[in-house]
């Protein structure tokens, strides 16, 4: 199955025999793992650019049995700026972090994506705080997963009056 997608890099490790492992979060398959032979090596080109985490690009990806594959790509935008600002980076990094630790591979989630992708382009714009916009970011996350429900404070109960015992 051959098939191009957008995607957002949040993670790239290097293998044996050269090759990279990348975990892409795509809006069609949700957070997927390519294997790929780019490299970087002498040349600082736009391929090598587009498999870096911070950057939204177009993937080429072929999928054989179980395992993808990358064919090409094309840099669509790079937040590498985030890094001129140590705070930007940290929830930058923060944020591609969880979002790889906690969605499982191939499920998409469209509206994550969207929120990923608005959270980068605030950071990159540098009208809000990192952190705080980061906070909030991971807020509207977990009320999308159905689990910020646990974060809201008990009722308060009244102490029993103890003369009447």
């Amino acid at each position: 199955m051959y098939t191009e997608t957008e995607g957002l890099v949040l993670k790239q490790v290097k293998i044996a025999g050269g090759r990279r492992m990348i975990h892409i979060f795509t809006q069609k398959y949700g957070k997927i793992s390519v294997g790929t032979g780019l490299t970087e090596g002498n040349n600082k080109s736009k391929a090598a650019l587009s498999i870096r985490p911070f950057t939204y690009g177009k993937y080429e990806i072929s999928k054989n049995r179980e395992y993808y594959n990358l064919n090409g790509s094309e840099v669509k935008k790079s937040y590498y700026s985030l890094g001129e600002d140590l705070d930007k980076y940290a929830a930058a990094s923060l944020a591609l972090e969880l979002t790889d630790k906690v969605l499982p591979e191939e499920l998409p989630q469209p509206r994550l994506f969207s929120i990923l992708l608005d959270f980068m382009k605030a950071l990159e714009k540098g009208r809000h705080h990192a952190i705080p916009w980061y906070l909030y970011t991971r807020l509207r996350c977990f009320l999308l997963w159905g689990i910020a429900r646990f974060w809201a404070p008990a009722p308060y109960v009244a102490p029993r009056n103890l003369k009447n015992r």
